[in-house]
């Protein structure tokens, strides 16, 4: 593979391309995970450029498979654990997107709240009501 934008060519290519989506998957749940968003906005670009690898293939995701499916037993059975770990670290960024998603829903929610106590001020405005801080990990 002459350039990670060239559809893979021959075995070694395809197993190089496979370990490069793999670990971009990685990097992505990583930096969900940490909070490290300069590190996914790195990620992104890569990830989109495999999509656009795959759908370069000859028959798109299918012929993907398709080739993936012909290679040599000593290559599927790397591939196939490779595949199962992207497919998991997958699953797991898109719950903790769903997640902050919620976060910033409710972050944005007590914000409106708290621009609403103050245009029409508060009777105790020494006293803070229950739920109205937000934890630093928010």
């Amino acid at each position: 593979m002459t350039s990670l934008l060239d559809v893979p060519v021959t075995e070694e290519d395809l197993v190089e391309f496979i370990v490069f989506v793999g670990s971009c998957m990685a990097s992505q749940r990583e930096s969900i995970e940490k909070g490290n968003w300069q590190q996914l906005n790195e990620v992104i670009p890569k990830l989109q450029e495999a999509l656009l690898v795959i759908s370069r293939f000859p028959a798109g995701m299918d012929g993907l498979r398709d080739r993936l499916e012909n290679l040599p037993e000593i290559y599927r059975e790397s591939i196939n654990q490779l595949m199962e770990s992207a497919a998991v670290d997958r699953r797991v960024a898109a719950e903790l997107i769903k997640i902050n998603l919620h976060r910033l829903s409710a972050l944005k929610v007590l914000h409106e709240n708290s621009l609403t106590d103050e245009t029409y001020g508060s009777d105790n405005s020494g006293i803070s009501r229950p739920g109205s801080r937000i934890s630093t990990r928010a």
